[in-house]
């Protein structure tokens, strides 16, 4: 049978996408990944900016006025001018494997999480202003803090361990307030909704769970299968949480794709099936106006562009070998690096690179469509 249009492949060395971060004006979307901090323009869907500078797994975040992107890898956060791309600061942690960054609501503090060498996890806090640490966090377990959040109001930081735990800390004190065991396995992600009320954590146990603020009572649990599935197979790794801008819905990654979830009651409202069935969800972001879900992949340093009004993908981008970059939508246009075309091949009825499937104006569209 013929194929009403090409399907584009992609020869990319690049590693997973772990950790998406948009900008609060949503005009960039930061992907962290296994050796690189890759920032991309949403008004064009170009490469803005790549930051090789990453000793493993690269976490991302935003300040909440987009003036600053913090990237947390090695021991290191670095904080960098998003008008120039300078470093400004590197501020040295504890930790000798940074899994987790987070700011601060008012943007004036800077967290990031991980493991110290001798096996213990940590947690340590940063004056963004002078680089001074304002607090450091112990007392967990011998695992890894795997994920970081502040409350909207900026009181309390939630953290999610490899021991299976979640904490809330007071900012003020340093103090841990409340603790829950959701998962006997790893909780691999955290996210408290824009009014402040609920917290979702999930895991390796395959559910995501609500807790209502601020004892940690558990009000909803769901799993990530259907549970009429043998119980060998419900079992699913989740690796990211996120809400969306309004708080009403909240979406999940994993082992089984994307699925999306309604606050109240945590019903699952849809599934987004990635294209390529042996590929992993290791993070998602909602836009900041909620047309868009940004999604990173296990593979290929793939991170794709969701339209939440069709349940579409509209763009995927993919950094290549040598600095190299493509944008490309679903019909198969893109935009990319110079001489990035020996990457790109089409299978059939296009059997290799066709410039007329060049089109930056096409990527421009498939942007603007969802918003």
């Amino acid at each position: 049978m013929t194929q009403e249009q090409p399907e584009l492949v992609v020869d990319t060395p690049v590693d997973e996408i772990v950790t998406l971060a948009f900008s609060p004006d949503g005009a960039l979307l930061a992907a962290g990944g296994e050796d690189a901090a890759l920032v991309w323009d949403m008004q064009t869907g170009c490469l803005l900016h790549r930051s090789d500078q990453a000793t493993g797994r690269v976490s991302v975040a935003f300040s909440p006025n987009g003036q600053l992107l913090g990237t947390a890898t090695g021991s290191r956060v670095r904080l960098w001018d998003t008008a120039t791309w300078k470093r400004l600061k590197t501020l040295q942690a504890h930790a000798g494997i940074l899994e987790a960054v987070a700011f601060s609501p008012d943007g004036s503090r800077i967290g990031a999480g991980g493991q110290e060498e001798e096996g213990e996890a940590v947690v340590q806090v940063w004056d963004v202003a002078t680089g001074e640490e304002v607090r450091c966090l112990t007392g967990f377990s011998d695992q890894r803090v795997r994920g970081l959040a502040f409350s909207p109001d900026g009181r309390l930081l939630a953290s999610a361990g490899w021991d299976g735990m979640v904490g809330l800390w007071d900012m003020a004190t340093g103090e841990e307030t409340a603790q829950c065991r959701p998962d006997q396995f790893g909780v691999e992600s955290v996210a408290f909704s824009p009014d402040g009320k609920l917290l979702l954590s999930c895991g390796t146990g395959g559910m995501v769970r609500g807790w209502q603020l601020p004892a940690l009572q558990e009000v909803f649990a769901e799993p990530t299968r259907p549970t009429d599935l043998p119980r060998d197979l419900r079992l699913c790794t989740m690796y990211c949480v996120a809400f969306s801008p309004k708080g009403e819905a909240f979406a999940t990654g994993g082992s089984d794709g994307i699925r999306i979830f309604e606050s109240a009651g945590g019903g699952e409202v849809r599934t987004l099936t990635e294209p390529a069935g042996d590929v992993e969800v290791y993070a998602v972001a909602f836009s900041p106006r909620g047309g868009l879900l940004a999604s990173g992949a296990s593979k290929g340093g793939l991170v794709r562009l969701w339209n939440l009004g069709t349940g579409r993908w509209v763009l995927a981008m993919q950094p290549l070998g040598e600095g190299g970059w493509v944008s490309y939508t679903l019909e198969g246009y893109c935009v990319c690096s110079p001489g990035a075309e020996q990457h790109l091949h089409w299978r059939l009825p296009f059997a290799a690179f066709s410039g007329q499937y060049l089109s930056p104006d096409r990527v421009k569209q498939a942007l603007r469509l969802p918003e």
